[in-house]
């Protein structure tokens, strides 16, 4: 049985959502499938890494800033300040499934070994 598809561009989605329609044999059915942005951030994951190793130093470990660094992007590319608007963010700037990338904003922010404030006063 051949599946005949057909896709096109939702203009009017709020998130530019690919539309599939499928037709196979007597059973038509639209799909709506979001479209990943490319992994071309506006803002350069890898600046906002080397700008806080330089604040940050050799005090916090590369894992550790690599993942605060991550948050920042997220936070820069997110429209609010929720958990899951800055994961979605990370995951639109850095081209990630975003339930994962939310995943790791909501691990990044219970860290009690993350403290930010106490970086930022020495």
């Amino acid at each position: 049985m051949a599946v005949e598809t057909t896709t096109t561009q939702a203009d009017e989605s709020p998130q530019d959502a690919w539309v599939h329609w499928q037709r196979e044999g007597m059973r038509e059915r639209l799909v709506l499938v979001p479209h990943r942005r490319s992994a071309s951030p506006r803002v350069s994951p890898e600046r906002v890494n080397d700008y806080l190793k330089e604040i940050l130093g050799d005090d916090v470990h590369a894992a550790r800033v690599l993942s605060f660094s991550r948050g920042v992007v997220g936070v820069l590319h997110a429209a609010a300040l929720g958990i899951h608007a800055i994961g979605r963010g990370m995951a639109d700037a850095l081209g990630l499934h975003p339930k994962h990338a939310i995943k790791q904003v909501d691990r990044l922010l219970s860290n009690a070994g993350i403290t930010v404030w106490a970086w930022f006063t020495s």
